[in-house]
């Protein structure tokens, strides 16, 4: 499952681009020259020093599989907050990092749209 920004304020640019994104704002890091989760908690936790440790583990859960277990073939399905529908998609690309921004997209992997919208009411 990929989100688009919390409100769907990226749903177009996913849909467009043929790229799914981590949009996490400030990350400018690329995660895969990290090995460990535990790499990813410390430049987290020192990133957004405010955040609970819950928090952090939580968030680590979302971004690291993004660069370390999505495969070329993995099939994404992106609810769009816009209207009642999801978008379903296959990975078609590897991890990159555009670690200069624009902020929140350093993180991408493309993504090939399996067809249109499917409305929610035949999921």
């Amino acid at each position: 499952m990929i989100r688009a920004g919390s409100h769907g304020e990226y749903e177009q640019k996913f849909i467009q681009e043929g790229r799914v994104y981590v949009t996490w704002d400030e990350l400018n890091l690329d995660l895969s020259k990290l090995h460990q989760r535990g790499e990813l908690t410390a430049e987290m936790t020192q990133r957004y020093p405010e955040a609970k440790p819950k928090a952090v583990l939580n968030w680590v859960s979302q971004v690291w599989p993004f660069a370390h277990e999505m495969q070329k073939g993995d099939l994404v399905v992106l609810p769009l907050k816009t209207q009642p529908a999801v978008y379903i998609g296959e990975i078609t690309g590897d991890y990159h990092a555009e670690t200069a921004g624009p902020n929140p997209f350093f993180h991408w992997r493309a993504v090939k749209w399996i067809g249109e919208a499917i409305p929610q009411t035949q999921t």
